[in-house]
């Protein structure tokens, strides 16, 4: 099982990235290299979204984990190229009916997150300053403990 997953992180991953990489940092930028990678992490994206439920369902069938290595590497091998066809055929038409959603959604989502947490940090604060006093006595006391010499303990004797 461990070989399975040293076989995809580096045919899923690794590779990909050095590609990507390179792609990038290139004197010359190839603007088709560099959308290709783009659309391979993109269907990648939608790859490990659609696994995280496909492993809870049909992870019993036979040869199920070699198919999926065998997926990700159609996504970028340079003769089928087959992220650009799952991008193109599917995944572009179906975002671009449902971006307007697609964004108002996030956006709430968003705004709701950063409310919780501001909420939340804004608790912490409160409780800081209505408790620090207390608080930084108590640390007082905790790095004292670990002292030589204090509370009688670990007295040096010559």
């Amino acid at each position: 099982m461990q070989d399975d997953q040293d076989d995809r992180i580096a045919l899923a991953y690794t590779w990909p990235s050095y590609q990507t990489y390179k792609a990038f940092s290139s004197d010359a930028k190839n603007d088709e290299e560099l959308s290709k990678w783009c659309i391979y992490w993109i269907i990648l994206g939608f790859f490990l979204t659609l696994e995280s439920f496909a492993d809870r369902i049909i992870w019993w069938l036979p040869l199920y984990h070699e198919s999926k290595l065998i997926c990700l590497v159609l996504m970028w091998h340079p003769r089928i190229n087959g992220a650009q066809y799952v991008y193109s055929h599917f995944v572009q038409p179906l975002l671009s009916k449902h971006e307007s959603m697609i964004d108002s959604t996030l956006a709430e989502a968003q705004a709701r997150i950063a409310g919780t947490l501001f909420g939340h940090l804004n608790q912490v604060t409160s409780q800081i300053m209505s408790h620090g006093g207390l608080i930084l006595e108590h640390m007082r006391a905790f790095s004292e403990r670990g002292q030589p010499g204090a509370n009688g303990a670990s007295q040096h004797i010559e």
